[in-house]
């Protein structure tokens, strides 16, 4: 990331903890200002705290907030709708959004698991919040970011389903990759990160 990114706003999904967390902090150390999206509340709450810490340690000062935390479910249109009204209100532009939200999905498929949730958070969200953020830059450009997996690349045996679903992100990110308007659309392919959310996940 270049200075020039300083003074932008950044609205990141799942960014309580984990990837979402680290990249709010690397932005927040170049100068931009964040809203912290999860479910999460304190942990979200914290996030903010850090990006604030981060902001005092730099020579460019933000101006007021640093970043705000919303409490948002991704899978609901009304309620990311709200938090889109919510980031605009607050910082007046949107530079940077990331689609960092996801969940493993813990019990197999076939044994009366909820894989469709699987689907819904780390897909269709994805899809709607990308469509949001298309929205609101479409006259300025932009970049959004979507998060995948190494799992959309490997097959991962005890997690199918979101092996179907981070695959599902990163064709959707190549197909609109050149999209126009002055918008950057990319994807990452994360490893296995250790937290939380791996916590009920069995086989590794």
């Amino acid at each position: 990331m270049k200075a020039e990114i300083m003074g932008q706003a950044a609205f990141i999904t799942g960014a309580a903890g984990g990837i979402g967390r680290a990249l709010a902090l690397a932005l927040a150390s170049r100068g931009v200002q964040v809203t912290v999206l999860d479910l999460k509340t304190a942990m979200g709450k914290e996030t903010v705290r850090l990006v604030e810490e981060q902001h005092a340690t730099i020579s460019y000062k933000p101006t007021s907030p640093s970043a705000i935390f919303i409490h948002c479910d991704v899978t609901k249109p009304d309620e990311l709708a709200a938090a889109f009204a919510r980031h605009h209100e607050v910082f007046g532009r949107l530079d940077i959004f990331i689609n960092n939200a996801g969940i493993g999905g813990g019990e197999p498929f076939y044994d009366g698991a909820d894989w469709r949730k699987v689907i819904d958070v780390n897909l269709v969200a994805v899809i709607e919040g990308t469509s949001k953020a298309i929205q609101a830059m479409k006259d300025q450009g932009g970049l959004i970011l979507n998060v995948a997996s190494a799992s959309s690349i490997v097959p991962t045996p005890y997690l199918p389903v979101y092996s179907a679903s981070k695959a599902g992100v990163a064709m959707f990110t190549r197909s609109i990759a050149h999209i126009g308007m002055g918008i950057r659309v990319k994807t990452i392919c994360a490893e296995v990160q250790r937290n939380w959310l791996m916590e009920p996940i069995k086989g590794i």
